[in-house]
């Protein structure tokens, strides 16, 4: 996530205000301007959903929720990535972002929730693989077989069947390990994170429950 250094409103002649938002300078490019040029290789597509579930871990447990998780808010940098704009699709609907990431309730006029988020997460994740001019059902055939029941439940209708950031961030960046490992390769914005985690010992992998989804 971006840091936030101050934030208010500055008024304006008639009598309203302008709000803004000064945020930390975050180097790289912006996740839509890479998909613009086509879908993203798999590596790199499973490690901007691993940085947005890894956020969320964080931000859903304290209260807070993103409210417009896209591709807009995404940063793709040399050797990580961000997640902007944190919490303003909370504070105004309207500023929701695309349609394409809006999660069903939030369609109807719906509050954005935690469960939203990880709607707008498996979007994302499916946009990446299979690019901006697809469906997001066009990515079933091109994610890891492992992580084909995580996307279509964090895609559910009903919010209360989508997985938690926690357990997605895991077994999205285990998927990740199993690509990465064997092969170090890449040129795009974040191959150096490949050769970063390689470079760690590896992690031993938390049991994760098969049969039911932690909220």
């Amino acid at each position: 996530m971006t840091r936030i250094f101050d934030y208010g409103q500055l008024a304006q002649p008639g009598g309203f205000a302008v709000p803004y938002v000064v945020r930390e300078l975050a180097d790289g490019q912006p996740l839509a301007d890479l998909l613009a040029g086509g879908p993203l290789p798999v590596e790199e597509a499973l490690r901007v959903a691993a940085t947005a579930a890894d956020a969320l871990a964080v931000a859903h447990p304290a209260g807070l929720v993103h409210g417009h998780i896209q591709p807009g808010n995404v940063i793709a940098g040399p050797d990580r990535v961000r997640i902007t704009d944190f919490g303003l699709g909370a504070l105004s609907p309207a500023a929701g972002g695309l349609l394409r990431y809006q999660a069903p309730e939030l369609a109807a006029g719906g509050a954005p929730t935690p469960a939203a988020d990880m709607y707008a997460v498996g979007v994302l994740f499916a946009t990446c693989l299979a690019g901006v001019h697809r469906p997001a059902g066009a990515a079933a055939r091109l994610m890891p077989a492992s992580l084909a029941g995580l996307w279509a439940a964090c895609l559910a209708i009903s919010p209360q069947d989508r997985p938690g950031a926690a357990h997605v961030a895991v077994l999205v960046r285990q998927a990740l390990a199993d690509i990465v490992g064997p092969r170090l390769t890449g040129t795009g914005p974040m191959a150096a994170m490949a050769a970063m985690a390689a470079s760690s010992p590896p992690a031993r992998r938390p049991a994760v429950p098969a049969a039911r989804w932690p909220g």
